[in-house]
């Protein structure tokens, strides 16, 4: 019964001297900055599967709130992207020939150079994006720079020669 009554006195403490409180709190936060981050990453590294297992139970549990709230925030904030990928389009750009094949903007146009400027099979030019970064799927080893026609069909293809053996029989059979 004690701690009952100990209880509803805390609530009651806590409701009166809410703003006291959230103050202090901010202070200590801003205070002990370091240390709390130290303290978060130790508690994540060290309960990594369990943060890993109940993420995965809220996303699916909350699957159709989260997609709603995500399309939401798209359409809301659909200009501010527009406008933001228009003055950072280089950077976009530099970004994603990182992430995507690890290759600074540099060494693409290094082999853009080396190519004249043309696609590698084609020799024609790039559309509005310029030329793609043609890769191999199973080592990521980048073989040259493409036009997005020339890419897609080795996409299509699988990167299969025979199959493209047979394209070249079959074309040649009714030229």
């Amino acid at each position: 019964m004690n701690r009952i009554k100990k209880r509803e006195r805390m609530r009651l403490y806590r409701l009166k001297h809410r703003e006291e409180i959230r103050k202090k709190a901010k202070i200590y936060r801003i205070e002990h900055r370091d240390e709390l981050r130290i303290s978060r990453l130790a508690y994540k590294l060290k309960n990594k599967e369990k943060i890993k297992e109940k993420r995965k139970i809220y996303l699916e549990k909350n699957k159709d709130k989260i997609t709603k709230q995500a399309h939401e925030y798209a359409m809301s904030h659909r200009k501010e992207r527009y406008i933001y990928n228009i003055k950072n389009k280089k950077r976009k750009r530099e970004r994603e020939l990182k992430v995507k094949y690890g290759l600074s903007l540099e060494e693409y146009n290094n082999i853009l150079k080396l190519q004249n400027g043309v696609c590698a099979i084609c020799y024609g030019v790039g559309g509005k994006k310029g030329l793609a970064v043609d890769h191999c799927h199973k080592t990521n080893k980048i073989r040259g720079l493409l036009c997005s026609n020339c890419n897609c069909s080795i996409g299509l293809l699988k990167e299969n020669i025979e199959l493209l053996d047979k394209i070249k029989i079959y074309l040649l059979k009714y030229k």
